[in-house]
C-alpha cells in the first residue's frame, strides 16, 4: 500500500483520457483540473518517466508552456514539476 499522496506503483495512468482534459471543448479550458492531472502524472512519476510515454510526456509539456507562454500562470508550478520528472533518467520496462 502506497503512503498518503503516493501512487501504488502498480498502477498505470490513462494519458490518453488525460489529454482529453486538454483537447476536449467542455473541458479545455477547466486550468484546475489540467493543473491536477499533471501534478498527479508527476508524483506518479517521481522516479523518471518510461520510455513508452514520452511522446505523451512532450504533449503535456508543450500544453502546458503553450499556457505559460499564453500568460496563464497557474501553469508555471506543473511544468516545472513535469520538466523535474523529465530530468530524470528514464524508467526500465520490462520486454514483452
Amino acid at each position: 500500500m502506497a503512503a498518503t499522496g503516493e501512487i501504488a506503483p502498480e498502477r498505470t495512468m490513462d494519458y490518453e483520457k488525460i489529454l482529453d482534459y486538454f483537447t476536449n471543448t467542455v473541458s479545455c479550458s477547466l486550468y484546475d483540473r489540467q493543473c491536477n492531472a499533471i501534478r498527479r502524472i508527476a508524483r506518479h512519476n517521481g522516479g523518471g518517466f518510461a520510455m513508452s510515454t514520452l511522446h505523451y510526456v512532450n504533449r503535456l509539456l508543450t500544453i502546458a508552456d503553450d499556457n505559460v507562454a499564453e500568460g496563464i500562470a497557474q501553469f508555471e508550478e506543473p511544468l516545472l514539476e513535469l520538466l523535474t520528472c523529465a530530468a530524470r533518467p528514464f524508467q526500465l520496462e520490462a520486454s514483452k
